[in-house]
């Protein structure tokens, strides 16, 4: 995704659908304002400030694998639902545009705290991303990570599905 404005994230991998996919998330999350504080609130050790200042000093638009690639030191393990929020978008984004990020992202929406969240907007374009990766990635992403397939990635989606009220086995409206 490449950032139009604060909010405004398009997803460069070309095809029409993840255009569609990314405008679908930036209708859903362009309400969503920046934070003034990115981690949570609970610590403030020399590591989440400096998660606190990488996350400061990007924007969805222009975060990339370099500050959030290494599982490892990971800022969005430290974010605020907030700041968790704000940057979804470009999580997605990375996970279309870049395999490695694939992992990252499914951890980050398997937690509860994630899930709940998002409103049904958001859950609904997250939703729709999810399937998008699936289809595009699905196969290439099931060798390269065992253990996560696209059964496991379809596993995951149903707490994205019931927070978008959707049952499971649903694909998102409009796909």
């Amino acid at each position: 995704m490449a950032e139009g404005g604060e909010g405004q994230v398009s997803h460069s991998t070309g095809s029409a659908r993840a255009e569609a996919v990314g405008a679908r998330l930036s209708e859903a999350f362009g309400s969503v304002p920046r934070p003034s504080v990115f981690v949570r609130e609970s610590c403030w050790c020399c590591e989440c400030q400096e998660h606190n200042e990488t996350l400061a000093g990007h924007t969805p638009g222009t975060i990339s694998l370099e500050q959030l690639g290494n599982a490892g030191w990971d800022p969005i393990c430290f974010a605020s639902d907030d700041a968790f929020l704000y940057y979804l978008p470009a999580m997605a984004r990375l996970a279309l545009e870049s395999g490695c990020y694939w992992e990252h992202l499914l951890f980050h929406l398997s937690q509860p705290d994630r899930v709940a969240a998002l409103n049904q907007a958001q859950a609904e374009a997250v939703l729709e991303a999810l399937w998008l990766l699936v289809e595009t990635r699905g196969e290439e992403l099931s060798q390269a990570y065992p253990g996560c397939s696209a059964e496991d990635v379809m596993a995951r989606l149903d707490s994205v599905r019931e927070a978008a009220g959707q049952g499971p086995g649903q694909k998102p409206s409009g796909y």
